[in-house]
């Protein structure tokens, strides 16, 4: 049974929620207290869920053959490898800059 799909879309969501606020720059977003929280909350779960996204996508990719298919798998499991580096490296500085300020 192929499990990816399903672990896919929440890590989706939560960092293209994160990416959202971390581009809306509004004095009033900016000002809110929490507003630090709220981003570091998204991208740290989103990242985590970008990890087990990535696993069962390995998983999921000895499933599928054909030579078509296997350069689309690779192209995909490419971008996502690079996504999750890049929100990994984000998320470890949220959590040092969390940590920092408590």
């Amino acid at each position: 049974m192929n499990v990816h799909p399903i672990f896919v879309h929440f890590p989706i969501a939560l960092l293209t929620l994160y990416s959202v606020l971390e581009m809306a720059y509004f004095k009033q977003i900016r000002r809110l207290p929490y507003i630090f929280y709220t981003k570091a909350i998204l991208v740290i779960a989103g990242t985590m869920g970008a990890f087990v996204a990535l696993q069962t996508g390995e998983l999921a990719e000895h499933t599928f053959s054909g030579v078509d298919m296997r350069t689309l798998i690779h192209v995909h499991s490419n971008w996502a490898t690079y996504t999750t580096i890049i929100y990994g490296i984000l998320s470890a500085s949220y959590l040092v800059a969390w940590l920092n300020t408590s």
